[in-house]
């Protein structure tokens, strides 16, 4: 007999301390196709660049509520969670528009369970209910990305297939343990993507091999190819199932949200 538990909300965290991975890419188009997939999930923004935000066609400056109002508290007096162009998806935007509400913001996230903490009496005081939670992180190890990971069900690591790339994950994967090891001893690796891949390449052949030895287990056989149409989806602010479903970086996406989905399957029963 299979013992199953009650539903939760799932978070996943998309970090990588490297810049250019395909990190806000990876958020957007895996919270859009776990839509797809008939999940209701939300998306949240924490990086005060705001890449993902704009990705998604909202502009900071027009929102009335959004991540800063989550790590104030003042989220009780405005919406914060905006609705998207997938019925079952929302985002909570980035809105910092300013070095003043950065630099609040960032004394925040000193207290590293703060975004756990408020996340969760948000979600309490709006009655809301998630399949998953997606959230994109700053490109550095900052104080705003440890808050989210204290928060995390599990991290997925985007990682370019290139050298340098893998120097920086391996560095990365041992702060995630040390998270593992102390404050947030739930948190798990659900992987590490590669992007931009070109099949017939040198390097991307040298680095997944590289990358399987160095992290055997945890290299996903998803993989995210080097493909324009992703590009240019960002460009109509639109994941890039609602620009071309048939593109190759559609078709992986929604691969790897299948495979998040089953994989949870399993682990509930």
């Amino acid at each position: 007999h299979y013992i199953y538990k009650v539903k939760m909300t799932k978070v996943i965290a998309i970090a990588n301390p490297k810049g250019g991975v395909g990190k806000t890419t990876t958020a957007v188009n895996l919270a859009a196709s776990l839509a797809i997939a008939n999940r209701k999930v939300l998306l949240i923004d924490c990086d005060p660049n705001a890449t993902l935000t704009l990705s998604m066609g909202l502009n900071g400056e027009k929102i009335e509520g959004g991540i800063y109002e989550l790590y104030l508290g003042s989220f009780n007096t405005v919406t914060i969670a905006h609705p998207c162009q997938l019925r079952r998806l929302q985002i909570m935007p980035s809105n910092i528009l300013d070095g003043e509400r950065e630099s609040r913001l960032m004394a925040l996230a000193k207290n590293r369970a703060g975004f756990k903490r408020k996340l969760d009496i948000w979600l309490s005081r709006e009655k809301l209910q998630f399949d998953y939670i997606i959230v994109d992180t700053q490109p550095i190890l900052s104080d705003l990305t440890m808050s989210v990971l204290y928060a995390a069900d599990s991290v997925l690591i985007p990682m370019q297939c290139s050298f340098y790339a893998l120097k920086i994950v391996e560095r990365f994967i041992k702060s995630i343990k040390r998270i593992q090891d102390g404050v947030n001893k739930k948190l798990e690796i659900s992987g590490i993507l590669l992007t931009f891949f070109e099949k017939n390449t040198r390097a991307t052949q040298r680095t997944k091999s590289e990358a399987d030895l160095k992290f055997p287990g945890l290299v996903l056989d998803v993989v995210i190819p080097k493909n324009t149409t992703l590009g240019l989806a960002a460009f109509e602010k639109k994941p890039v199932a609602l620009f071309d479903i048939t593109a190759p970086g559609a078709e992986a996406y929604l691969a790897l949200a299948q495979k998040i989905i089953r994989s949870d399957r399993r682990r509930n029963k």
